[in-house]
This record gives structure tokens, sequence and C-alpha cells, in this order.
């Protein structure tokens, strides 16, 4: 019984020490990079995207996000406040006003996971494909260091 309990420790141990150790962003270290790179990049904010049709997206963190509406046309989210379950999100779901345009201010994403959390859409900037792929590589960068 000893042994056992003393396994059952050791091994709670090393989880906890596996988990600590882990190289990915958190929250708050998302939220500075991104806002670094949108003051770096002196990024433009838009207030509407007239014709928006969501291709695909990324999480950077709780509080942004890449949406897509072609491989060659991403924008950079920022949400009012932290959406706690986005980094671990299979899928995205919009809540807009009109269906062909994404409008910050009135415009909220949710999850699939947590569908009465809407995180409502802050400020919206567009993205070339250089900048989109520099944000995403934010994580890998972490996880090298």
């Amino acid at each position: 019984m000893k042994s056992a309990l003393k396994s059952i420790a050791v091994m709670s141990l090393f989880f906890l020490l596996l988990a600590c150790s882990s190289n990915r962003l958190s929250r708050d270290e998302w939220e500075l990079k991104v806002n670094d790179s949108i003051s770096l990049w002196q990024l433009e904010s838009v207030k509407k995207v007239n014709t928006f049709r969501l291709d695909s997206w990324a999480s950077l963190g709780e509080k942004h996000l890449i949406l897509r509406t072609s491989p060659s046309k991403p924008y950079l989210v920022e949400l009012d406040s932290r959406c706690p379950q986005l980094h671990f999100a299979r899928a995205l779901m919009l809540d807009q006003a009109m269906s062909t345009s994404l409008d910050a201010g009135f415009d909220s994403v949710f999850t699939a996971q947590e569908p009465h959390i809407k995180c409502r859409i802050k400020t919206i900037y567009p993205l070339n494909r250089e900048q989109d792929k520099a944000l995403l590589a934010l994580d890998k960068q972490a996880a090298e260091d």
C-alpha cells in the first residue's frame, strides 16, 4: 500500500513538473507579443470587413486570433476580453449582425464547447501573409527557446 501511494506521489510530481516546464506562451506572454507586433508593424485597424466569409482561423492566446477569408486574406482580431476556451477550441463560431460582413464592436466569436460565452470583437487589423506567418510562429519560437 505504501509503495502504491509513493508511486502515485512520484508520478503526480512528475506530471506537475512536466506541465510547469512547458515552453508554450502564457496568456500574458501571448498578449504582450501580439501587442508588440501590432506596434512594430504599425497596423491600422478597420471598423468593418465588408465581404467576410470565414475560411480558417488560428488562436493567438485568449484575446487575439487570426481569421482568414482565404489563405491570402488574414485579419488579426482583438477581443474585448479574454476568451478562455479559444486556445483549445476545435471549432470557432461567429455571431454576426450581417452574415456577409465582420464588424468590430458588434460581432462576436464563440466556441462550440462554450456556446453561451460570446467574446465581442474589439478591433480588426488587416494582415499580409508574412505578418500572418510571423504571428503564428510566436508560439513555435517559445518552444524553441
